[in-house]
């Protein structure tokens, strides 16, 4: 039986993609071989000042860099002893540095971060505490046995920016979640409608809505939201009756204030933490996804669309590129007139160009199935276990059950740990179907 101990990411970090991430893995993974613990920081003193994100993001702190790793070694020397520690998330990777004599893989979505704190994005300056941050993120990932990226643009840029041997990387590509399906048409229709009632009642036309162009994504820099409402202002000047849905956070105040400022406050709408059902709903009513992201390290929202038959128009830059193969129209955001019209093209394009590029998009979408993803990820455990034998071969192996049975109770002293030379053992990650463990 494979063991498999998988690292989630902190729940207050607000990251649901991630979130998402780790729970699809540990349940694809899962298997009759395979036993798979999911572990992540649980927010203990970040949850003592709920009304502050300021204050609560420096309490997580404690919650991620102090009480988790301690939680983390005992979990690698309880009775549990993992094959393979996988972490889920490269933000996270500075726990490698916890896993002795267990190989670590890293799943690396994007570098962006790390990348901004070495000044290699001028858009995003670092301030010294993130660039300590990063320096230690980046020390884990040389740490790791294996790094798994999203695409091969973040390959390359892993490469570029981390001193890591191209031999421990390698691409695999998302996959989507079974559960994201297209649903009856009625159906989404319907639950556009309640959600456009909310806010826009105004926007309700028989039985459904005005056409509206949508966007799905966070406040971060790089998705540019500010780039997405100077486009859409071009838009309206050439289609009226178009409206802008944003999904996804809350605007900030800067973004609400570029929506009263531009003269299309009456046109836009943001749907803030939508479920995956009207998620899903959005897509399929509408007309278009513009997604101009100035950088990714994948871009889940252009596979989401193209699945569920929504025409994607995106930047013309990897990873956008990579991932939507020949099945978008592809702008550059910066020039917002020709991005407007670009826009304005394909909503207005005759059905049989719909239709093809509808239908190359659901094909394109087939690249970033589950059956792939997991075989990918099976691969790059498999390849580590080697690197594990090596290492418990050159510890003495008659000493582990003591030491592991020592921590499970907790009663390992300062003077008992002078005295044991063990290295401490690192985690693996095992995943079993409908029977994953939180540990």
């Amino acid at each position: 039986m494979r063991k498999i101990l998988l690292i989630g990411n902190y729940r207050y970090d607000g990251q649901r993609s991630m979130q998402k991430f780790a729970r699809m893995l540990a349940a694809g993974l899962a298997g009759p071989d395979t036993e798979v613990r999911l572990i992540r920081p649980e927010p203990l003193f970040g949850a003592l000042a709920p009304g502050s994100r300021s204050i609560r993001k420096w309490l997580g702190y404690i919650d991620k860099f102090l009480i988790f790793p301690m939680r983390l070694a005992l979990v690698l020397n309880g009775r549990w002893r993992p094959d393979v520690l996988h972490i889920c998330d490269q933000a996270n990777a500075m726990y490698a540095h916890a896993a002795w004599g267990v190989p670590v893989v890293v799943t690396v979505h994007d570098l962006l971060a790390v990348r901004s704190a070495f000044g290699r994005v001028a858009e995003n300056p670092v301030g010294w505490t993130g660039r300590l941050l990063m320096a230690w993120v980046r020390s884990g990932l040389a740490r790791a046995q294996s790094l798994v990226c999203d695409s091969t643009n973040t390959r390359d840029e892993l490469l570029d920016i981390c001193n890591v041997p191209a031999s421990r990387t390698s691409v695999v590509l998302n996959a989507i979640d079974d559960g994201f399906a297209p649903v009856d048409d009625a159906i989404a229709r319907s639950a556009v409608r309640r959600l456009v009632a909310k806010q826009k009642p105004e926007w309700l036309t028989g039985k459904g809505t005005a056409p509206f162009i949508l966007h799905v994504g966070n406040n971060n820099w790089y998705k540019n939201r500010r780039g997405v409402l100077r486009i859409f202002r071009e838009v309206q000047r050439l289609q009226p009756d178009l409206k802008l849905i944003m999904a996804g956070a809350a605007p900030t105040d800067d973004l609400t204030n570029l929506v009263q400022d531009s003269g299309c406050g009456e046109s836009v709408l943001f749907a803030v933490g939508p479920t995956d059902a009207e998620v899903i709903a959005l897509y399929q009513q509408a007309e278009l996804l513009l997604f101009p992201s100035i950088a990714e390290g994948f871009g889940w929202p252009i596979v989401e669309a193209q699945l569920l038959g929504c025409p994607v128009v995106t930047t013309n830059r990897a990873p956008m590129t990579e991932v939507s193969g020949d099945a978008a129209v592809y702008i550059d955001p910066a020039d917002e007139t020709a991005s407007a019209h670009a826009v304005k093209n394909v909503v207005k394009m005759p059905l049989a160009d719909r239709i093809e590029i509808v239908e190359l998009g659901i094909e394109n979408a087939k690249r970033f199935s589950a059956v792939h993803w997991i075989a990918g990820y099976r691969s790059a455990h498999d390849t580590v276990l080697p690197w594990a034998i090596n290492q418990r071969e050159a510890m003495d192996v008659s000493e582990l059950p003591a030491m592991a049975e020592t921590l499970s109770n907790r009663e390992i002293t300062s003077k008992s740990a002078n005295q044991t030379n063990l290295p401490a053992p690192s985690a693996h990650c095992n995943y079993k179907q409908r029977s994953t463990t939180a540990v």
